[in-house]
């Protein structure tokens, strides 16, 4: 008895869903984002008869400036430090939904805030690309882009919401009841 009590009142160490999980949460989701991605990709460059060729196009034009028109070849080296890139920046975007998640649990009015940052992501996204990148979504395919990130979306929250905090929807029912806080609770 005396054992749980101390077992209760001890601190949270990095594992006890402290820092190493979130980190470790952001790394898999991460790493299942982006190759979730590549995969799509691979597999609608492979039917067009053109394998690897999205990753190629993406890293001359990123890495070496060129024209998305003019980027025919495909280039084995812009594959792999394109692919080493998209997925740095999904792992970094793995780790920020690991760490909204954990929020999310004790929190669930970031729900809604989360699904609007979620769409503001997506259409920044795609406006930047635009913006910065011109032909680079025309020649892809907007659409095409929109259902990769999708797909993405999906697994990264599957593997977030699903395997690792199956139990983060059960205080969702708060968002949507009137229920008066406790006292020190903030409310939303």
């Amino acid at each position: 008895m005396a054992d749980d009590a101390r077992a209760d009142a001890r601190p949270e160490t990095l594992r006890e869903g402290g820092m190493l999980t979130i980190a470790e949460d952001g790394f898999v989701s991460g790493v299942l984002g982006g190759s979730t991605v590549a995969i799509f990709f691979f597999v609608v460059d492979l039917l067009r008869g053109q394998p690897f060729y999205t990753p190629s196009l993406l890293g001359s034009i990123l890495l070496q400036g060129a024209d998305p028109s003019s980027v025919v070849p495909i280039s084995a080296p812009m594959v792999v430090a394109y692919t080493a890139v998209h997925m740095a920046l999904f792992i970094l975007a793995g780790m920020a939904a690991a760490a909204a998640v954990r929020q999310f649990e004790t929190h669930p009015h970031l729900g809604v805030v989360l699904l609007l940052l979620f769409i503001c992501f997506e259409a920044g996204f795609l406006g930047f690309a635009l913006a910065f990148a011109p032909g680079v979504v025309p020649t892809i395919g907007g659409w095409l882009i929109a259902v990769a990130n999708l797909l993405s979306a999906a697994v990264m929250a599957w593997y977030l919401l699903v395997l690792r905090h199956p139990h983060a929807f059960r205080n969702l029912d708060r968002v949507w009841k009137d229920e008066t806080p406790g006292p020190g609770t903030p409310r939303f």
